[in-house]
């Protein structure tokens, strides 16, 4: 019951941050989860699209290039992601980087999810984390 009063009243006291400044016609290509909107008439097999964190859910990226034509770069450096990216058939005009952005150009330190199934690591402790260790990374993507 807590959870849903939360749930009315977080954002009447936090509001967005950003609010639409210009509505255009879009669609969201991929699944409801990995999936991001693009812009009517934003993309074609001239473009390049950057796609950043891929985790286990490229189904957007791999749209794109069948709907468009065009070129996507994922970037990813989490172990889990990797191997999984590794064991794909991904279609050439989509590039696999295992990098992250940051606010700092180098290797960085990340936490690993304190559940084994989940796949994101974190930059910072969350509750459960207190007794993990973090790792670089800055391993090269297998293929």
């Amino acid at each position: 019951m807590i959870e849903r009063i939360k749930a009315v009243i977080r954002p009447i006291l936090r509001p967005p941050v950003h609010a639409v400044e210009v509505k255009r016609p879009y669609k969201v290509y991929g699944t409801e989860y990995g999936g991001w909107p693009l812009i009517d008439g934003s993309v074609n097999e001239r473009s390049t699209i950057l796609s950043v964190g891929l985790g286990e859910d490229i189904s957007f990226d791999l749209e794109v290039i069948d709907r468009f034509g065009c070129v996507v770069h994922g970037c990813d450096p989490t172990p889990k992601s990797l191997a999984w990216l590794s064991s794909q058939n991904l279609p050439a005009k989509f590039h696999v980087h295992a990098l992250g952005l940051g606010e700092v150009d180098g290797p960085a330190a990340f936490i690993p999810p304190a559940n084994d199934a989940h796949v994101s690591f974190s930059a910072t402790r969350g509750k459960g984390q207190a007794g993990m260790r973090s790792r670089s990374m800055s391993a090269p993507f297998p293929r």
